[in-house]
C-alpha cells in the first residue's frame, strides 16, 4: 500500500476526493474532481494492490472508503447524467478493482474494472464544481485525456 496523488493529463491539476470520500453515486455534486492545483488531504489516496498476478488495484480515500467505478465503467460523455464514480464503498469488490497500464512515457492509464473502458479527465483536467462531470469512464482507448501521472508520497 502506498499513499499517492494523481496528476491529470494537463500536468497541473490533481484528482480531488470531495469531502475526503464517502459520496454515493447520484449525489448532487461529484465524488472526484480534477481542479486542485496542490496536494492536500483530499488529494491523497492509498493505492492498494488487491491482486498482484492480474495487476488489480483499488483506491482508498482519506476517510477509508474505496473509489467505485459505477457499472464497472463505461459511464460519461455529454449525453450521460450518471455519476461515473463514487467514494462510499466500505470494501473492495468487483467495481472497485481496476488495472494500471504503464505507458512508455512514464504515465499510466487506469483501465476500468470492466476491462474495456478507461478513466478520462475531461479537457485533460481542471474541471470541478457541482454541475460538472470532471471524470468519465467511457473511453475505449488510452489517449491524451487518459494519461495520468502517479506521484508516490
Amino acid at each position: 500500500m502506498s499513499q499517492v496523488a494523481f496528476y491529470c493529463p494537463n500536468g497541473v491539476n490533481t484528482l480531488t476526493c470531495v469531502s475526503e470520500g464517502g459520496l454515493p453515486a447520484g449525489n448532487s455534486g461529484v465524488a472526484i474532481s480534477s481542479d486542485a492545483t496542490s496536494i492536500g488531504k483530499n488529494e491523497l489516496f492509498t493505492l492498494v494492490c488487491v491482486d498482484i498476478a492480474n495487476q488489480k488495484y483499488a483506491l482508498q480515500t482519506a476517510k477509508g472508503n474505496f473509489v467505485t467505478f459505477v457499472n464497472e465503467g463505461g459511464i460519461g460523455g455529454s449525453n450521460s447524467a450518471a455519476s461515473p464514480l463514487h467514494t462510499d464503498a466500505k470494501w473492495v469488490k468487483a467495481w472497485e478493482k481496476f488495472t494500471l497500464e504503464f505507458q512508455t512515457n512514464g504515465k499510466v492509464a487506469i483501465k476500468c474494472p470492466n476491462g474495456v473502458n478507461y478513466l478520462s479527465a475531461v479537457n485533460g483536467g481542471g474541471v470541478g464544481g457541482p454541475n460538472t462531470t470532471p471524470l468519465h469512464t467511457d473511453a475505449t482507448w488510452a489517449k491524451a485525456w487518459e494519461m495520468i501521472t502517479i506521484k508516490v508520497l
